[in-house]
C-alpha cells in the first residue's frame, strides 16, 4: 500500500507541477503518518520499547495502505486544492478592488490639486497663457481674458491665427515666433504695445519654450505685464525733468545776467576776469579791459524819465555786445557803468575798439528828441602779478580821466 501511495504521490506531483504543490505535500505527510502507525503497532506486539525510526527499504517494507483510504485522501486533497484556488481568486479580487479604490482616491486628489493650481493662476494680476507643441492655447487666466476682452473657451484649443483679439499682422508675427520658441526652447522678452478694450496699452512680453526630450513633450508659457502706468509716469517724469532743466537754465541765466540789458552781471564778470588773469600769468596771453560810463545819465533820467533812461541803457548794451567777439565778455556792473573784457588782446588793439564804440554811440541819435548820448571809456591791459582789485582800479581811474578831459573821450590806464 505504501508503494501505491508513493506512486500516487509521484504521479500527483508530476500532474500538478509547480501550480499544485499542496496535494503532493499531503500525500507525503500521509505516507509518513502511516509509517509511524505501523511502527507503533509493531512495538506494541513485542511489548518492548519503540525501536529507532527506520527508513523504508527492502528489509523494512512499508505496510500497505487500504485502497479506500487512498481514494478518500485524494478526494479530500482535490477539494483542498479547489478551495485554495477559490481563496486566491477572492484575495486577487479584493486586491484589485483596493487598488481601484486607491487609484480613484489618487485621481480625486490630483484633480483637487489641479483645480487649486488653476485658481492660483487665475488670481495672478498679470495675463498668463500656455500653449501646446502645436501652438494651441491650453491655458489662460482671468487677467488674460480681461486684458484682451476675450473668453477662454474661445481660445483653448486654438492657435493665435484662429483668434481675433489681435490684428492680422500681430497674429502672424506671434505665431511664427511661438513655433521657434517651442522648437528651440528659447526665451523672448521685449516691450510692445497692444490694442485692448481699454485702448492702447504698453506691456512687457515674456515667453519661454520648455519640455522633456525623453517624453517628447514640448510647450510654451508666457506672461504679459501691463506697464502703461509706469510708461506714462516715466514720460511725465521726463517732462518734469525737462521743465526743471529749463527753469534751472533760466535761473542760472538770471543769476548771471542783468535783467534790464541782458548783459552779464558781476558774477560771470569776476569768473572770466580770474580766468583771463590766470592765462596771462601762466601763458603770457594778454588781456585788456574797457570800462565805460554814460555821460550825464542822471540828467537824461531827470529830463526824459526813467523809461527813456532804461531804453538808452538797453540800446548802449546792444552796441557793446555787437562790438564783442565770442571769446569776449560784456557786462553791466553798475547803474550806467559797463565793462568789456577783451581776451588775447593787446592795449593798442583794445584802444582802437574803445574808440570805435565811442564813435558809434556818439553818432547814434538815442534821445526822444533826436539828441545824442555819449560815453567816456577807460582802457588798460593786465599786468603780471597784478590783483583783480588793482586792475579794476587802474581801469576805473582811466575812465574818470576821460570824464575829466571833457567826456566822450577814451583814455589809457
Amino acid at each position: 500500500m505504501a508503494a501505491q501511495l508513493a506512486s500516487m504521490q509521484g504521479k500527483k506531483i508530476m500532474r500538478s507541477g509547480h501550480g499544485e504543490p499542496p496535494l503532493g505535500c499531503f500525500l507525503g505527510r500521509l505516507t509518513q503518518l502511516w509509517r509511524r502507525i505501523c511502527g507503533r503497532a509493531e512495538n506494541a506486539d513485542h511489548g518492548g520499547p519503540r525501536p529507532p525510526a527506520r527508513l523504508p527499504g527492502p528489509e523494512h517494507p512499508v505496510p500497505e495502505v487500504p485502497e479506500a483510504a487512498v481514494s478518500r485522501a485524494a478526494a479530500d486533497m482535490a477539494d483542498s486544492d479547489q478551495a485554495l484556488v477559490n481563496r486566491a481568486r477572492i484575495v486577487a479580487a479584493i486586491d484589485a478592488t483596493d487598488q481601484a479604490g486607491n487609484m480613484e482616491a489618487e485621481i480625486r486628489r490630483l484633480r483637487k490639486l489641479l483645480s487649486f493650481y488653476e485658481s492660483l493662476v487665475d488670481e495672478l494680476p498679470t495675463p498668463i497663457f500656455a500653449k501646446t507643441i502645436k501652438s494651441r492655447f491650453c491655458l489662460c487666466n482671468k487677467s488674460y481674458e480681461q486684458f484682451f476682452g476675450v473668453q477662454r473657451e474661445n481660445l483653448l484649443g486654438r492657435t493665435l491665427k484662429d483668434t481675433k483679439h489681435m490684428n492680422a499682422e500681430e497674429r502672424e508675427r506671434y505665431q511664427e515666433e511661438d513655433v521657434v520658441i517651442i522648437r528651440e526652447g528659447h526665451t523672448r522678452h521685449y516691450e510692445t504695445e497692444y490694442d485692448t478694450p481699454r485702448g492702447k496699452r504698453q506691456a512687457m512680453y515674456w515667453s519661454k519654450g520648455f519640455g522633456d526630450r525623453a517624453l517628447g513633450t514640448w510647450a510654451q508659457v508666457g506672461m504679459i505685464v501691463d506697464i502703461s502706468e509706469q510708461v506714462a509716469l516715466k514720460r511725465n517724469l521726463a517732462a518734469k525733468v525737462e521743465e526743471l532743466w529749463r527753469v534751472q537754465q533760466k535761473l542760472r541765466y538770471l543769476s548771471r545776467s542783468d535783467a534790464l540789458t541782458g548783459l552779464a552781471n558781476r558774477r560771470p564778470f569776476a569768473e572770466y576776469l580770474t580766468l583771463g588773469m590766470d592765462l596771462a600769468r601762466r601763458k603770457q596771453i594778454p588781456m585788456c579791459m574797457l570800462m565805460a560810463d554814460i555821460d550825464h545819465f542822471k540828467n537824461i533820467n531827470d529830463t526824459y524819465g526813467h523809461d527813456t533812461g532804461d531804453m538808452i541803457l538797453r540800446a548802449i548794451a546792444g552796441m557793446l555786445r555787437s562790438s564783442c567777439r565770442s571769446k569776449d565778455l560784456a557786462a553791466r556792473i553798475g547803474g550806467e557803468e559797463f565793462v568789456i573784457l577783451l581776451a588775447a588782446t593787446r592795449l593798442e588793439d583794445a584802444f582802437l575798439v574803445a574808440r570805435r564804440i565811442r564813435a558809434n554811440i556818439g553818432d547814434t541819435p538815442l534821445l526822444p528828441d533826436g539828441g545824442h548820448a555819449t560815453i567816456s571809456i577807460g582802457v588798460a591791459q593786465y599786468r603780471a602779478n597784478e590783483t583783480a582789485k588793482d586792475f579794476i582800479k587802474r581801469v576805473d581811474a582811466a575812465m574818470y580821466r576821460a570824464k575829466a578831459a571833457g567826456r566822450n573821450q577814451v583814455c589809457r590806464g
